[in-house]
């Protein structure tokens, strides 16, 4: 297992670095610029390169870019479809340039369009012209959604159903969310509701596509259909559901991302301490030094 956090890129990337040390982050997840803005710059070469270097040096892996929160994959009006493409295209690119291995991105909404296999299809030939647009060879990882408004994804079924529909499914893997899929209905703080839940994920995408689990607690109940990323520990999935997820021998060997709120570094560290103490020790990696 290794786990790590989202880690802000303020500043530029020799301070990310530096944040995802104090962090003791064994893998890391980063935006390639401001989330909900739709331009980027190029990272300049040199940053570029001392970040590569960095992320070697201290044995940070997997990396990960999140999408931007704006890329909508399921919207019904062409040009913000057309415009998420470019984007998610160029979130690919930057990901190669800093050494991930993939991009997280979530699915987006139609509105109230009723018909879900053209939605799924919109979804999927989105997901495709990025991949060639993008001339990456990085991953998309689909993450799954709490099933807000009519948000596409919340079921892991019509995640298996975008990826059975891709030109390119050899390029999608999947991101789980544990707030998310408490939210959508999945009992993951539960033995029974854990198992139930990954059998259907398997069925619906086959687990050996889920490359990243994002550890987060909910504000939320189970079924709400609500997002509200919560502290580790002190919301509805709690230590003891934690402890079911981290030592679940399906999920134990996957990495695990925190988006906890209060990005900051007395915040990030509490989260990671009181992760850390859900997982059984022969399980438990090593803490690294800040």
């Amino acid at each position: 297992m290794r786990i790590g956090f989202h880690v802000p890129t303020a500043g530029g990337w020799a301070k990310t670095l530096r944040r995802a040390r104090e962090r003791r982050c064994e893998t890391v997840q980063v935006f390639v610029g401001a989330p909900v803005q739709w331009h980027v710059g190029e990272p300049a070469a040199a940053e570029v390169a001392a970040w590569r270097e960095g992320i070697v040096a201290q044995d940070i892996r997997p990396v990960f870019v999140h999408a931007c929160y704006l890329v909508n994959l399921a919207s019904r009006d062409q040009a913000l479809w057309r415009r998420s493409i470019r984007r998610l295209a160029t979130d690919l690119r930057h990901a190669t340039l800093l050494g991930g291995i993939g991009v997280v991105v979530h699915l987006g909404s139609p509105g109230e369009e009723a018909d879900r296999a053209r939605v799924l299809a919109r979804v999927a030939a989105g997901i495709d012209a990025a991949i060639e647009e993008g001339g990456s060879e990085a991953t998309v990882l689909l993450e799954n959604s709490a099933g807000m408004g009519h948000g596409v994804g919340s079921s892991y079924g019509e995640i298996g159903e975008v990826m059975g529909r891709s030109r390119y499914p050899e390029r999608l893997a999947v991101c789980l969310d544990s707030a998310h899929s408490l939210a959508a209905g999945y009992a993951w703080h539960e033995p029974e509701g854990l198992d139930l839940a990954l059998a259907e994920a398997d069925r619906s995408f086959g687990l050996e596509r889920l490359a990243l689990v994002h550890a987060n607690d909910s504000r939320a109940a189970v079924g709400s259909r609500v997002d509200r990323h919560w502290h580790i520990g002190k919301g509805q999935i709690g230590a003891r559901g934690f402890r079911v997820i981290l030592n679940h021998p399906l999920l134990r060997d996957r990495p695990m991302i925190m988006e906890t709120p209060e990005a900051s570094l007395e915040a990030d560290l509490r989260n990671l301490r009181a992760l850390r103490r859900c997982i059984r020790v022969e399980y438990r990696p090593a803490l690294r030094r800040g």
